[in-house]
């Protein structure tokens, strides 16, 4: 079948001024940078199947990295309800961004990384194609955009070729080319200066001693305020206020960074190398350390599943620069004496969220030798089959129990005793929670098929209503022959009147 492309004419500017240009339409945007392009559902392609897909073909003029929106509108009486998908895209490049309508179901919130399109969300309750009157084509507010080419909006059956092709945008130190800001290296001989004097200088500090600023105890804390020693970070009221208290009883507050103990961050180089002015040969041993694949990362694998990873190439200037600096054998510790140096000399006397959060990091190893106190992330958090909406777990059910107890004694056992530890994460930015106005038990009785928490749902309803389903039927306003018929798929249960909304917030709170 072939390609259906939305006639360009056919688009209405609802934000900035459009003109004709050869190769499609030219944008100018409106105060603030702003556009806006909307189309109606039925000028486009005649085939609008939650498998297909949706991809914009386009060039975004400015500085820093712009958001683009498509917004899907189901234009009903009670007034517009919009689902948005979003991509962080790169500027000055001709991209593509590209959407399969599958996704309108909001069943994620971390959308599929592309070439040219790097972290993508959705927002909005779940819709269909099928319900949508109206696409638009925005960006953020606030982005400043100085001009939009548009080359071409298409429906198809398979995703489209990705590849980006253009002059570098990255130079062989990993900086952006074309712009300057105070302290950019000029080359990798001043870059490789610059490492080793820090080097030198944070061995020199250890050998001296030196650790946090004057008055701060030996892990962070503040010595003029003591409660006790118990060898491990702990809470403590004192009459008024909670604190928050250091191994040797002192008053500690968390001034942490984030991902403190990752060297460095593996970007996407995948149909994306012209975009970048160097990288090595990813057989040579020098840079080993430098690549990977985004199967190996595990919060890409937890989004998108680790087979949408493979052969999915990554690269990581920052250990390319420490390579540089102090040799492929050598450069690990260096990193982390560097590190451990600056965060004691700025203050920083948390490891914050992130830790152990990439595979390869050594995060024990970076832990027992930096000696800060931290909060780890636990990986792989236990899911089930199916889940009650996005990564949320069907709670009640016996596997959920068994891969909870299984999760907290794998991924904590190895702290137990760690005097700096402070606390733990039992997961990362949860997808279910970043859509704040869908109610999980709502999706719970929205579900086709059988769910343990289904189960323990009807039973707290039957609870809440005495018994009574005629009490059920008076207060949602609905006309069930008895509580079994809650078994049967019944989407928006918590828009059906004020007593179903909060019943179902309640027994969200149960979840």
């Amino acid at each position: 079948m072939e390609n259906e492309r939305i006639d360009l004419a056919t688009l209405r500017p609802l934000a900035g001024t459009v003109e004709a240009a050869p190769d499609g339409l030219a944008v100018t945007p409106g105060p603030g940078g702003i556009f806006c392009l909307a189309f109606d559902k039925a000028s486009g392609g005649a085939r609008w199947l939650p498998e297909r897909f949706l991809t914009v073909d386009m060039n975004v003029d400015m500085d820093r990295m712009p958001v683009m929106h498509i917004d899907f509108v189901e234009k009903a009486q009670a007034g517009e309800r919009i689902l948005s998908i979003r991509y962080f895209i790169i500027p000055t490049r001709r991209v593509k961004m590209t959407v399969q309508f599958s996704e309108l179901d909001s069943h994620r919130f971390f959308l599929p990384t592309y070439p040219g399109t790097l972290k993508g969300h959705v927002e909005g309750e779940p819709t269909h194609i099928d319900r949508i009157d109206e696409i638009r084509l925005r960006i953020r507010e606030n982005d400043s955009c100085r001009k939009f080419a548009l080359y071409g909006i298409e429906l198809s059956d398979a995703l489209p070729d990705m590849r980006i092709v253009g002059a570098p945008l990255v130079d062989e130190m990993g900086q952006r080319l074309g712009y300057e800001w105070p302290g950019k290296m000029r080359s990798v001989a001043e870059m490789t200066a610059y490492l080793r004097s820090e080097l030198a200088s944070a061995r020199a500090e250890a050998a001296a001693g030196a650790g946090y600023p004057e008055g701060w105890s030996r892990y962070g804390g503040w010595l003029k305020r003591n409660f006790g020693a118990t060898g491990f970070f702990r809470t403590h009221h004192d009459g008024s206020r909670w604190w928050l208290v250091d191994p040797d009883g002192y008053a500690f507050y968390s001034n942490g960074v984030c991902y403190a103990s990752r060297m460095g961050v593996h970007g996407f180089v995948d149909r994306m190398e012209e975009m970048f002015a160097w990288l090595p040969d990813k057989d040579d041993q020098t840079w080993k350390d430098c690549w990977t694949e985004a199967s190996e990362i595990p919060e890409f694998a937890k989004r998108n599943g680790r087979e949408s990873g493979v052969g999915r190439r990554m690269f990581n200037f920052p250990r390319a620069n420490m390579i540089r600096a102090f040799g492929p054998e050598g450069w690990w510790d260096a990193w982390v004496d560097i590190n451990a140096a600056r965060m004691r000399r700025w203050g920083v006397n948390t490891i914050g969220v992130g830790v152990n959060n990439y595979v390869d990091e050594r995060a024990a190893d970076f832990l027992a030798k930096a000696k800060i106190p931290f909060v780890v992330t636990l990986k792989e958090f236990p899911l089930t089959a199916p889940c009650i909406y996005r990564d949320l777990p069907d709670v009640f059910s016996p596997a959920y129990a068994s891969g909870a107890a299984r999760f907290a004694r794998e991924q904590l056992g190895p702290y137990v005793g760690n005097p700096y530890l402070i606390g733990y994460f039992i997961t990362n930015e949860p997808e279910w929670l970043f859509q704040a106005s869908v109610n999980p038990a709502e999706r719970v009785l929205a579900y086709d098929g059988a769910l343990h928490s289904k189960e323990a749902l009807i039973a707290f309803l039957r609870k809440r209503h005495g018994g009574s389903i005629a009490s059920l039927n008076a207060a949602w306003g609905t006309a069930l022959a008895d509580f079994d018929d809650l078994r049967k798929p019944l989407p928006g249960a918590d828009r059906l009147s004020a007593d179903s909304a909060a019943d179902l917030e309640a027994f969200r709170d149960v979840l």
